[in-house]
């Protein structure tokens, strides 16, 4: 039988996979969290792949599944 792992997300990927849940984009995020987008999308290109998504939505969708975020 396969056993499949939770992935594990940084706080501050879950923090990012969460904004982008509540419809924040890259720039939204960026400006109420004081970080510049590029670190934003950083975070969340890391959550994506540790996810193993192809987009955002697909990470988000997948985090809020295994209860790895609330949105």
């Amino acid at each position: 039988m396969k056993h499949s792992r939770k992935p594990m997300l940084s706080p501050l990927e879950a923090e990012m996979l969460t904004s982008s849940a509540r419809g924040m984009t890259s720039d939204a995020i960026a400006q109420a969290r004081g970080l510049s987008k590029r670190s934003v999308d950083f975070h969340l290109d890391n959550a994506r792949a540790k996810l193993g998504a192809v987009t955002r939505i697909q990470a988000v969708a997948k985090a809020v599944q295994v209860k790895l975020i609330k949105p």
